[in-house]
This record gives structure tokens, sequence and C-alpha cells, in this order.
């Protein structure tokens, strides 16, 4: 029996394969005027009317990209998204959150402490 080489994805690849980095589309919209706090305090619509359009339009942002592999490059089941979305810089991207996480392939997220930097948050993406 002949072996399979498998030859492991490159960030472009995958990003790709998932339709990630939605924020590259001139349709996506500008969170700076439409916050997540805005909702919170005052109940405006036009923070999750933002989430509503690139959830419905599959603009998948990815904010502030390390890097994304597989988990195990021999048996892949999870594509894992590195970013610099976390911590204390995580209310700066929740619009990043708010919409992968309704991503269909999604699968959790990891947020802070990683590698002893608060700043890194990690997304998981199943079916790989």
């Amino acid at each position: 029996m002949e072996s399979v080489n498998f030859e492991e994805p490159t960030t472009e690849e995958l990003l790709k394969k998932y339709g990630l980095s939605g924020e590259d589309d001139p349709r996506f919209p500008n969170f700076t005027n439409a916050t997540r706090d805005d909702y919170l305090e005052y109940g405006t619509n036009e923070y999750f009317d933002a989430i509503e359009f690139c959830v419905e339009n599959k603009l998948w942002p990815i904010g502030r990209l390390v890097d994304m592999t597989l988990d195990n490059p021999d048996n892949p089941i999870y594509a894992i998204l590195l970013t610099r979305n976390g911590g204390p810089v995580k209310d700066d991207y929740y619009y990043v959150y708010d919409i992968l996480s309704r991503h269909p392939d999604y699968g959790f997220v990891i947020d802070g402490d990683i590698e002893g930097d608060d700043t890194y948050a990690e997304f998981t993406f199943k079916s790989y």
C-alpha cells in the first residue's frame, strides 16, 4: 500500500478555505462607529445590524492575524487561527468574536494568556 504524503496547507490556503479575512471586502462595516458598548449602554442596534450583515454576506474578519495552522498535520481535526485579539485589546475586537462565533465551521475560542502573552486569542474551526 502506497503512503499518502499530506502537505500541510499554508496560512493563506487555510484562510481561503474558511473564507476568512472579510475585512478586505469593501462592504465590510466600520465597527468604530458601531460598537458593542453602544448597544449595551444605549440599546442601539447598529452594532448587531453590522454583525448580521457580515454573517449574511459571509464576511468573516480575523482582526490581528498571527498565523493559521492545523492542530495536528498528520491527522487534522481543527484548523487554528492565532490572533492578537485577546486580553487587554479584546474590547477593540469584539466584532471578530461575535462574527466568527457564527461561522458554520466555528469550534471554540481560547482567549488570553496563550504562550505567556495575554493579547493572544486562538479561534478553532472544525471539519477540516
